[in-house]
C-alpha cells in the first residue's frame, strides 16, 4: 500500500464544467501514481507514489470512494469485513461504509482522510482521522463542494479564490501560533478538524465530531507493573505497525520520547532481521561552549542499539530555504531545516517520537495541581506545590487566581512593566490591518485530561501534523508518529492523573517504563538554551541573507501591505548588531513575505 498520498475531488451539478486534473497536477508532491473516476456529479482523483492508488467504484450500488490512508491493525479489519488482505485501501473504507455508515470512522485505526459518494442520495461523506495526520481541506461554492489534500488542489478548481483570509493572516503575524481548528490562509478555503465527519448534500455542509475522548472514563490500573506493561506493549504494537516502508531513520533529540522510540524501532527491525534505522539529530558533541551531555546519551543508546548517529547541524541556507517556502500553504512550514538528510542516506519512513509530551502517554501532568485545588484535595495540592515548585506559595496563590480570573498572571505584567503592553510582535503589523486580528483566548486547563485535550484540538497542532504529513511527502519521505497512535492516546487518557505526576517527578509512568527499554541510561534536563542558542547562530548567520532577498525584488510582495516594512528593515538591522538575536520578532513577517 503507498505510504503517502494525496487525493482529490469534486461534487457539482456540472461534471464537465470540473477540472480534475488540473487538481491532480497539484498534488505532484504525493507521487507520480494517479488514479481518477467521473460520474455525472462527482470525481475523485489520488496520486501515490507507487503502487494501486486509493480509487474504487461500485457502479452497481451507485457508490465510489477515495483515500489517503495508513491503517493499523489491517489485517483485523479485513478479517471483520469479509475482505481478502490484498483489498486496496479505497475498496477496505468503501465495505466499512457499507458496515458501519457514518460510524465507519470509529472502526478504524491508523491515519486516514476519505470520500465516498452516494450517486443514488447526491450525498458526499467524508471523514479525518483523530489526530489530523492525514490532511483534507475545501470549498463549498453553491451547489459545488471540492476537497483536497493539498489547499494548492483545490485552489486550482474553477471558482475557487485564491484571496487570503484577512483574519488568518492578522493572526499570523500578531500571534504566529494560530489556533482555528478549521480556517486557512484563503478566504474560500476551510479544513476538515480532526476527529470529525463532513457530509454534503443538496448544498448544506454538516460537521460532526466522531472521536470524543473526553468521554472516556478514567480506570486505575490494577498495578503499577500492569500499567508499564501495557503501556510498553502498546508502544511497541504502534512502533511495529509504522514500520511498514523502508529503509527507516529516527528524528532524535536526546529526550526520553524520541531516546523510547529509537530503541523499540531498532529491535523490531532486529527481531524482523532487517537493517538498523539511521538516527537524525542537530544537537552537538562536546565542544568548549557545549557540555554535550545529551549527545552523549544519544551516542551511548545508539551504540548499544547498533544504529547510526549522523549529526547534521542547521544551516542559515537551509533557514532562507525554509522560510521561501510559502507557509499560507500546509507543508510550507512543515519540513525541517534538514528535510533532505534522510533521502540523502535511502531512509524512507522517519519515526519521530513528537507528541509524547503533546498530549499522550509522557505528557507532564499540567493541569494536576489545578485539579486537587478544585476538587478541594488541598493538602495533596500543598504537598504537590512543594514538590514541584521552588515557592510553593507563590504558585499556589497564581493558580488560584489564574483559576478564577483567566489572565490574572498577563494582566499583572501589563501592569507592573507598562512599556511592554504592546506585543513587539505587533509592531512590525501595518498599523492599518493589526485591528483585523481575533481576540486573544485562552485555553484553561483545569485538569490534566482538559491539558491534553486543549492540545489535541488546536489548529496549531492539526496543522502542524498536516504540514508535517505533506512536507515529508515533498522531500520524499513520511513521517510516523507512533505516541499519537489511537491505541496509545485511549490508554492515556484513561491513565489516573497521578501516572502523569509523582512524587516531584513528571511523566513518571513514562519514566518507568523508559528505566526497562534503556537501563542504566542517564536523562539530563534537556538543554533548550543549547537548543536556542543554535537556533540564534543560525539566524544571525542567515540575517544578511534575508536582508538582501528583501532588498532584491523590484517591487514588494502583495502581502507587504500587511507588514510595516521600513519598522521590518529597521529591526532586521537591530537584530543585525546583536551578539544574541530574537529571531520570534521577525520571522512572522519574513514567512509571510519570502516566498
Amino acid at each position: 500500500m503507498p505510504e503517502t498520498s494525496g487525493i482529490c475531488g469534486f461534487v457539482a451539478p456540472n461534471a464537465a464544467a470540473e477540472n480534475l486534473p488540473a487538481m491532480l497536477a497539484k498534488l505532484s508532491a504525493f507521487g507520480a501514481d494517479s488514479a481518477s473516476w467521473k460520474a455525472d456529479h462527482a470525481g475523485f482523483g489520488t496520486r501515490a507514489p507507487e503502487g494501486q492508488p486509493a480509487v474504487c467504484a461500485d457502479e452497481a450500488a451507485g457508490l465510489a470512494a477515495v483515500a489517503a490512508t495508513r491503517l493499523d491493525d489491517r489485517q483485523a479489519l479485513c478479517d471483520v469485513l469479509g475482505a481478502p488482505a490484498a483489498c486496496d485501501d479505497a475498496s477496505l473504507i468503501l465495505r466499512a461504509w457499507r458496515r458501519w455508515g457514518g460510524d465507519c470512522p470509529n472502526h478504524l485505526l491508523g491515519d486516514f482522510a476519505f470520500a465516498i459518494f452516494d450517486s443514488r442520495k447526491r450525498e458526499l461523506f467524508c471523514a479525518r482521522d483523530q489526530v489530523g495526520m492525514q490532511p483534507f481541506h475545501y470549498a463549498v461554492r453553491g451547489e459545488r463542494f471540492v476537497f483536497a489534500s493539498s489547499v494548492q488542489a483545490v485552489l486550482a478548481a474553477p471558482g475557487v479564490s485564491d484571496e487570503l483570509n484577512e483574519t488568518t493572516v492578522a493572526e499570523s503575524l500578531v500571534r504566529p501560533v494560530l489556533r482555528s481548528p478549521t480556517r486557512t490562509f484563503f478566504r474560500d478555503v476551510s479544513r476538515l478538524p480532526a476527529g470529525h465527519t463532513l457530509t454534503f448534500a443538496r448544498g448544506k455542509v454538516r460537521l460532526s465530531r466522531y472521536w470524543r475522548p473526553e468521554r472516556i472514563a478514567v480506570a486505575r490500573p490494577a498495578s503499577d507493573a500492569d500499567a508499564e506493561e501495557e503501556l510498553l506493549h502498546l508502544m511497541q504494537q504502534a512502533v511495529s505497525d509504522r514500520l511498514t516502508e523502508g529503509p527507516f531513520g529516527v528524528d532524535l533529540s536526546g529526550g526520553l520520547d524520541s531516546s523510547a522510540m529509537t530503541a523499540l524501532v531498532a529491535r523490531e527491525l532486529r527481531r524482523r532481521n532487517s537493517p538498523p534505522p539511521t538516527a537524525f539529530t542537530t544537537l552537538p558533541p562536546a565542544s568548549p561552549s557545549h557540555s554535550g551531555v545529551e549527545y552523549d546519551a544519544m551516542a551511548s543508546i545508539c551504540g548499544a542499539e547498533g544504529v547510526r548517529l549522523v549529526h547534521r547541524p542547521p544551516t542559515a541556507e537551509q533557514l532562507v530555504r525554509a522560510l521561501r517556502r510559502d507557509y499560507a500553504y500546509p507543508g510550507g512550514e512543515g519540513a525541517s531545516w534538514a528535510d533532505s538528510e534522510p533521502t540523502e542516506f535511502g531512509v524512507r519512513t522517519m519515526i519521530s517520537g513528537y507528541g509524547g509530551d503533546q498530549g499522550s502517554v509522557s505528557s507532564n501532568g499540567f493541569g494536576y495541581l489545578e485539579q486537587l485545588l478544585l476538587t478541594g484535595h488541598w493538602r495533596s495540592a500543598w504537598k504537590m506545590a512543594k514538590e514541584n515548585r521552588s515557592r510553593p506559595w507563590r504558585s499556589l496563590v497564581w493558580t488560584t487566581l489564574e483559576m478564577l480570573y483567566p489572565g490574572a498572571r498577563r494582566a499583572y505584567r501589563r501592569w507592573r512593566w507598562p512599556s511592554r503592553r504592546t506585543r513587539q510582535s505587533e509592531w512590525l503589523v501595518h498599523p492599518n490591518f493589526a485591528r483585523h486580528a481575533p481576540p486573544r483566548t485562552r485555553n484553561r486547563v483545569l485538569s490534566v485530561r482538559s491539558g491534553q485535550l486543549n492540545i489535541l484540538r488546536d489548529g496549531h497542532f492539526q496543522g502542524q501534523m498536516e504540514a508535517t504529513t505533506i512536507g515529508a511527502a515533498t522531500g520524499g519521505v513520511a513521517t510516523r508518529f507512533p505516541l499519537l497512535d489511537l491505541r496509545v492516546l485511549e490508554f492515556g487518557f484513561r491513565l489516573p492523573p497521578d501516572y502523569y505526576l509523582r512524587g516531584g517527578q513528571d511523566r513518571w509512568l513514562f519514566r518507568r517504563v523508559l528505566a526497562q527499554l534503556l537501563p542504566g541510561v542517564q536523562f539530563a534536563t534537556k538543554q533548550c538554551p543549547i537548543m536556542v542558542e543554535l537556533d540564534k547562530e543560525v539566524f544571525r548567520a542567515a540575517l544578511p541573507l534575508l536582508h538582501k532577498a528583501l532588498k532584491e525584488r523590484d517591487t514588494p510582495p502583495g502581502r507587504s501591505q500587511y507588514v510595516d516594512m521600513p519598522r521590518l528593515f529597521e529591526r532586521l538591522e537591530q537584530e543585525a548588531s546583536r551578539d544574541m538575536p530574537r529571531s520570534s520578532l521577525v520571522l512572522a513577517p519574513l514567512r509571510l513575505l519570502l516566498f
